[in-house]
């Protein structure tokens, strides 16, 4: 296995160059090609015949073999022209040409390079000059010659011109002589920096002798290196081996002395130093003493030398060697997500994620991925030791987040949602390390939600986690990147799950979820067990191992409560939960009206969220799954929001829906947790007026409220964050009176309890009744509303109700000349007609009523307005 390091590099460059006139010229008439100049590469499959050639000589069998020689920096600044001779002893095709690399960055030809090159030879009788430019192994042709062929056994001289403008000029010969014909000229400046020349023949195994070159020449000034070899890289191959790099070729004799190596920590000088037959710029060294696992050692490089003697300084550069151990779930942790930077505080607006090495492990990070639901990244070379933070933002902010010194910045981070998403930890393999499912309820505040902070891990340490080990930052900036969270806390866990809800999703199947992460290892049926003959036939945890299904051998019955019994399952820090119980009921089928609306927040604070409370009024347990909440847009009910997850509206009680919990219960610090339905977004409802529809899943209206801010308390100076409380709940919904501002001693609302204006109205037993007989309309939520409730004898009445004080003076006019039915309600708040507070004292209140036939009844009921002094 191939080991990985860390390089802690500083390294100080002078660089000192001029240019100089030089040639390459080699006809072979020296008998080889080992000097004067050296070629390298597949020497073996090269010799100069006796007519002093450089001829082609491989094995009898398919293959490729080249040859190239060091001719310097080439000056592109100024006119290159090269001059060569190749034969070609057979008829070209796609597996029998030539290539003679002009500009090649690489002495390897065989390899990824940048450069150019001729072609001699595809496919057909009639070939052309080809020009390439090559890109790693990627070759595009540029231009094809419009002048000589080199079809059966071509010989040609070519000649290729260079201006420092970048316009390329093709001549060749195609009798092998100086009398060039012009090929034709294209421009191109893509790569301008060459240090070596070259031949690369492909053949097949009978014409691995017929390639002949000869005459090469390049006239060209070029750049004379000054400058010292530089260090470049560094990688540990085994316990004892290292390669070591260099950004030029180097004198080999140099390269290859063993003193010009050591290693501390007792490792010493190396036994082998070589040079690679393949890359001069890269030393393969072996030494006899093993690094050892884990530690930092530094290796010292003297006097190396390169191609033209420059003589490297004394120079240190650290490495560290560990032997890679694949990683087990939760070794490296998700330790900060950034997935909404808007609004800015204290940090860039470019979103991270946040890693932590919670292990004794060090681990090299390249092909590791991080992602999202959708998508994911190679994080890259990074070696991460133990309890290290490591921060990964897009390299799109890389100025913002370079001045951070652990953080490594890749090509495309997944854009995470601001409301919620997946964050996962993938190690070279594929494997899952760590997984993060997030919402935007996790941060406890719904400032924080908005944007502008991270969440943080709590505890990185425990061996597996849930919502309740994160929250917002507390940090002033919005966050903590690449240090330690500023809501660490590894205190011992020491606290059993709780059951925190449990729902049906039908007759078989139960649904219970917990407080934080369950650990399956080990566990089965009987961890469950149910009373009334029902047994457990299956289980199967979700994803986050927080919510388990179980499936019941035997029906549950409509409206029977059942107990389940949870023993023995622990959470990931070993705390079990011993004879937990909860109840479960398969719920009953709601009709219209046994949900009513009962308390209306549409016109919030500036920064709160609109809610509705809704209560059961009915002796059923109804699951509100697939219920809706809606609005109305002229006739006709519109914007419809269905409650998509199960929740189980006991008989008589209270849930509130909204789009953020935690801003309600911020505001309202009367609101119990777990009452709520939180949506992603409710129907539109105005500040002014507007009519609040919750629909059964069949879509039938349950019911449904005409509200107007002129509901509210008249004598409020202010009606934002102040919401509308029902009365009664045998009252109509849609009549007005029924409707009053929640109590200033409250905070103005009650969501998830009863309301601060709740009131028992009685049906009168009498024409009318009074209740209270005395009230103080001071919105303190007691007795603030008089109820008027009235009995007739037959249908058909028409009735007024007028409010007298003891002068006999009208002060209010509550009803005049509306139909009445048998029986019914209507309230009075102690306001006149002049929406005042009526005077403290004594009141008629005269109730008059007729038939259509002209008989008029009328009643007195007297009443008291009382106030604090």
């Amino acid at each position: 296995m191939k080991l990985l390091i860390q390089l802690f590099i500083t390294t100080l460059l002078i660089s000192i160059s001029f240019v100089s006139l030089a040639q390459l010229s080699d006809d072979f008439s020296d008998g080889d090609f080992s000097s004067n100049p050296t070629w390298t590469g597949d020497i073996t499959k090269y010799v100069v015949t006796g007519s002093g050639r450089l001829h082609s000589n491989g094995p009898a069998q398919s293959d490729t073999a080249y040859l190239a020689t060091n001719v310097g920096n080439l000056d592109f600044s100024n006119t290159i022209v090269w001059e060569f001779f190749v034969q070609m002893d057979l008829n070209p095709s796609n597996s029998n040409n030539a290539r003679i690399y002009l500009v090649s960055d690489n002495a390897n030809l065989k390899t990824a390079l940048n450069g150019y090159f001729i072609r001699i030879g595809e496919n057909g009788s009639s070939d052309a000059l080809k020009f390439y430019k090559q890109t790693g192994t990627t070759a595009t042709l540029l231009y094809s010659g419009t002048g000589n062929t080199f079809g059966s056994s071509p010989t040609a001289s070519i000649k290729v011109t260079r201006t420092s403008s970048g316009d390329w000029t093709f001549e060749s010969d195609a009798t092998g002589g100086t009398t060039y014909v012009p090929e034709g000229m294209i421009n191109n400046t893509d790569i301008v920096a060459s240090q070596f020349f070259g031949i690369w023949s492909k053949y097949t195994a009978s014409n691995s002798p017929n390639f002949l070159y000869d005459n090469f020449t390049i006239t060209a000034n070029t750049i004379v290196d000054n400058t010292a070899p530089i260090f470049s890289d560094l990688t540990i191959v085994s316990s004892t081996q290292l390669d070591v790099s260099f950004n030029e070729p180097l004198e080999s004799t140099t390269a290859q002395t063993i003193t010009n190596f050591s290693v501390n920590n007792g490792i010493g000088n190396p036994t082998s130093a070589v040079l690679d037959g393949s890359d001069p710029t890269l030393i393969h060294l072996t030494f006899a003493t093993a690094f050892v696992d884990g530690q930092t050692n530094e290796i010292t490089i003297e006097n190396i030398e390169d191609l033209s003697n420059n003589v490297t300084p004394l120079e240190s550069h650290d490495f560290l060697y560990f032997v890679p151990v694949t990683a087990s779930y939760k070794d490296l942790v998700i330790n900060e997500i950034f997935a909404d930077p808007s609004p800015q505080l204290g940090l860039p607006m470019g979103e991270y994620i946040e890693i932590y090495n919670a292990s004794t492990h060090i681990f090299n990070l390249t092909n590791w991925t991080i992602g999202d639901a959708s998508s994911d990244e190679q994080i890259g070379n990074y070696t991460l030791m133990p309890n290290q933070y490591l921060l990964i933002a897009d390299d799109a902010f890389s100025f913002d987040y370079s001045i951070y010194n652990n953080a490594i910045l890749v090509a495309s981070l997944p854009s995470f949602n601001n409301g919620s998403d997946d964050v996962v930890l993938k190690d070279e393999n594929g494997t899952v390390v760590d997984f993060v499912s997030y919402s935007s309820d996790w941060y406890g505040s719904s400032i924080k939600a908005d944007g502008g902070y991270t969440l943080e891990l709590i505890n990185p340490t425990l061996p597996c986690t849930s919502s309740s080990n994160w929250i917002g930052s507390n940090s002033p900036d919005g966050g903590t990147p690449a240090v330690q969270n500023s809501v660490y806390d590894i205190t011992l866990d020491t606290y059993s799950p709780t059951i925190v809800n449990t729902s049906t999703a039908n007759n078989a199947t139960i649904n219970i979820c917990f407080s934080e992460t369950i650990d399956t290892v080990g566990i089965n049926s009987s961890f469950f067990t149910l009373n009334n003959g029902i047994s457990v036939l299956s289980y199967t945890f979700d994803d986050l191992l927080e919510c388990v299904e179980l499936i019941t051998a035997q029906g549950l019955d409509t409206g029977i409560v059942y107990t389940v019994t949870v023993n023995g399952l622990s959470d990931c820090s070993g705390n079990a939960m011993s004879n937990a119980t909860t109840s479960v009921m398969l719920p009953h089928l709601g009709k219209k009206g046994d949900l009513i609306i009962n308390e209306i927040l549409f016109n919030p604070f500036p920064e709160g969220q609109d809610f509705i409370e809704i209560y059961n009024n009915s002796s059923k347990n109804i699951d509100l799954l697939n219920w809706q909440l809606a609005s109305v847009a002229g006739d006709t009910v519109s914007s419809k929001k269905v409650i998509s997850s199960h929740y189980l509206l006991k008989a008589f009680e209270y849930v509130v829906i909204t789009k953020d919990s935690n801003n309600i219960k911020e505001f309202y610090g009367n609101a119990v947790d777990g009452k709520f339905i939180e949506m992603s977004s409710l129907p539109s409802y105005s500040d002014g007026a507007g009519t609040v529809v919750l629909l059964l899943p069949n879509q039938q209206v349950s019911d449904s409220v005409v509200y107007d801010d002129s509901f509210q308390f008249a004598l409020l100076k202010e009606t934002n964050g102040v919401s509308l409380e029902r009365l009664a709940f045998n009252r109509p919904s849609n009549d007005e009176t029924n409707w009053h501002s929640a109590s200033e001693l409250v905070g103005f609302a009650t969501p998830t309890i009863k309301n601060s204006q709740y009131t028992v109205s009685e049906e009168a037993t009498t024409e009318l009744m009074v209740e209270p007989e005395i009230f103080s309309p001071d919105n303190d939520g007691f007795e603030d509303v008089l109820t008027l409730s009235y009995k007739m004898d037959a249908s058909g009445y028409v009735g007024n109700i007028t409010i007298f004080d003891a002068q006999g003076r009208t002060i209010r006019q509550l009803m005049q000349n509306e139909l009445l039915g048998i029986d019914g309600f209507i309230s009075w708040d102690g306001l006149n007609n002049n929406r005042e507070k009526a005077r403290i004292g004594a009141y008629i209140i005269y109730f008059e009523y007729f038939d259509l036939d002209g008989n008029v009844h009328a009643l007195k009921k007297a009443c008291v307005v009382a106030g604090k002094f």
